[in-house]
C-alpha cells in the first residue's frame, strides 16, 4: 500500500466535498453511492491514495455522470505520480461541470509538473475567472511564474494571497523565494523566518530559509536549517540534495559525496542528485566524471533544462563545442532568457568559427545579466578569437573585478591575460 502524507485540502475543497456527501445536490444520490464517495474522501484525507483510487474508480463506475467521482479518481492518480492517467478524469469532471474550479486547479498542477506551463496557466486563468480570490490558484500561478523567472508577476499574486490568507505558510515560503530572486535577500529571510514561526513543525519553512541563507552566503545557518528539515521529514530524501549542495559550498567534499550516495541509495531516480554530483566533480577538476554524472541526470529527466544547461557548460569546458552548442540551443528553445546558456553558447559558436553570432549572443547575455563574471570571461575569449584583443583584455579586467575567482580557477584568467594582453 502506498500511504503518503495526508493531503492538505483547501477549506473550500473540503466544503465542496461535504456538500456533495450530505446530499445537498439537485439530484440526491443513493446511499451506497454516498458511501463510496465518503470512503474515497476518507482515504484521500488519510493520504492512502492507492486505496482511495480503488474506491474512486468504483464511484466512477456507479456515478459516471458525477463530476466529483471523476475528480477523486484524478486526485488519487496525481498524488501517486500518475498525472498522465489523471488528466482524462480531470477532463471528464470539467465536461460534466465546467465551473468545477478545483478540477481546473488540480489539472493545472499536473500540467505544470510535466512542464506544460502555458496550458497550466490557462487552467488557472479559468479557475480565477470563476473565483478571483482562490488562494491555492494564486499560489500555483506564483510558483509557475517563479519557475519561469518572473518574480515580479509572482509577487503580484503573492501580495494578494497574503491579504487573503495571512497565516498560510506557503504564502510566506513562496514570497521568500520571490524576494531572493529579486535580489532582496534581507526581506526574503524575514518572510522565511515568519514561515518558521507560523509552522515550527513543518519542514517546508526550514528548507526555504535554508535556501535563503544559502543565497545570502550564510552557509552554516543554511546547513542547520537543512538538518532541521531532514529531522522533521526523514522520508523526504530529496532534502539531502540541498544538504549535499551546501556541504559542497563549504568545501566539505567528502561529506557531500557521502550525502549524495545516501540519497541515491534511497532514491535512484533523483536526477537532481546527479546534477549536484556533476558540480562536485567539476569542483575537483574531473570534467569527464562531471559529464557522466550530468548525463545520468538528464537521462532520468530529459526535460530538465537546468541539468541540460550544466551538461552544455561542462562540454564547453572540455572543448566539445559542437555538442555543447546542441544542448545549450535546446535549453534556449525552452527559455530564451537564460543568460548563462546564452553566454556559454556564444563562446561555443565563437570557437566554432561563428564569431559574430557568438559575440551577439554574449552581448545579449550580459544585457540580461550584467553581474556575472563568467559572461565577461567568455566574451573576452570570444573577442580574442575574433582578433579584438584590446576589448578582450578589458573584459578580462571586468571579470576579475566581479569575482571571477568565485567561479573559476583564477590562474585560467591570468594565463589568458599573459598570453593575450602581455601582462
Amino acid at each position: 500500500m502506498n500511504k503518503q502524507t495526508p493531503i492538505q485540502s483547501s477549506i473550500r475543497l473540503t466544503f465542496c466535498i461535504w456538500v456533495l456527501i450530505l446530499g445537498w445536490n439537485l439530484q440526491p444520490l443513493a446511499a451506497q453511492n454516498v458511501d463510496l464517495l465518503k470512503q474515497a474522501f476518507e482515504k484521500i484525507t488519510e493520504g492512502d491514495f492507492e486505496e482511495g483510487l480503488v474506491v474512486s474508480l468504483a464511484a466512477v463506475e456507479s456515478l459516471p455522470d458525477s463530476a466529483e467521482s471523476h475528480f477523486f479518481a484524478g486526485l488519487c492518480l496525481s498524488n501517486l505520480g500518475r498525472c498522465l492517467e489523471a488528466t482524462p478524469f480531470w477532463d471528464a469532471a470539467l465536461d460534466l461541470d465546467p465551473d468545477f474550479v478545483e478540477a481546473y486547479l488540480e489539472r493545472a498542477r499536473c500540467l505544470s509538473g510535466s512542464g506544460q506551463a502555458e496550458m497550466a496557466l490557462k487552467d488557472i486563468r479559468n479557475c480565477l475567472r470563476r473565483d478571483p480570490l482562490y488562494v491555492d490558484a494564486l499560489l500555483l500561478r506564483a510558483e509557475i511564474y517563479l519557475a519561469e523567472g518572473d518574480a515580479d508577476l509572482a509577487m503580484k499574486d503573492l501580495d494578494l494571497a497574503k491579504r487573503l490568507a495571512p497565516r498560510m505558510v506557503e504564502v510566506y515560503t513562496l514570497r521568500a523565494e520571490a524576494l531572493w530572486s529579486l535580489g532582496d535577500v534581507k526581506a526574503s529571510l524575514k518572510e522565511a523566518n515568519h514561515a518558521v514561526k507560523l509552522a515550527p513543525g513543518d519542514p517546508l519553512p526550514y528548507i526555504t530559509r535554508s535556501q535563503a541563507n544559502l543565497v545570502a552566503g550564510n552557509l552554516i545557518a543554511a546547513l542547520a536549517d537543512a538538518d532541521q528539515a531532514i529531522l522533521l521529514a526523514p522520508e523526504a530524501h530529496g532534502l539531502r540534495n540541498t544538504r549535499a549542495y551546501i556541504l559542497l559550498q563549504l568545501d566539505r567534499l567528502e561529506d557531500a559525496h557521502a550525502e549524495l550516495d545516501l540519497l541515491l541509495s534511497k532514491d535512484s531516480s533523483a536526477a537532481e542528485a546527479h546534477l549536484t554530483r556533476a558540480l562536485l566533480f567539476e569542483r575537483v577538476g574531473d570534467l569527464s566524471m562531471a559529464v557522466i554524472a550530468a548525463e545520468h541526470g538528464l537521462n532520468l529527466r530529459p526535460q530538465d533544462i537546468a541539468i541540460r544547461e550544466q551538461l552544455g557548460f561542462l562540454l564547453l569546458q572540455k572543448g566539445q563545442d559542437s555538442l555543447a552548442a546542441l544542448h545549450l540551443d535546446t535549453v534556449l528553445q525552452a527559455d530564451d532568457q537564460r543568460a548563462f546558456s546564452l553566454h556559454c553558447i556564444g563562446l561555443a559558436h565563437a570557437n566554432l568559427g561563428k564569431v559574430q553570432q557568438g559575440l551577439k549572443e554574449l552581448d545579449r547575455a550580459i544585457k540580461l545579466d550584467p553581474y556575472d563574471p563568467r559572461a565577461y570571461f567568455h566574451r573576452a575569449k570570444a573577442q580574442i578569437v575574433a582578433g579584438k584583443t584590446e576589448k578582450g583584455c578589458l573584459d578580462l579586467n571586468e571579470a576579475e573585478k566581479m569575482g571571477f575567482a568565485d567561479y573559476y580557477n583564477p590562474e585560467e584568467l591570468e594565463t589568458l591575460r599573459k598570453e593575450s594582453c602581455g601582462k
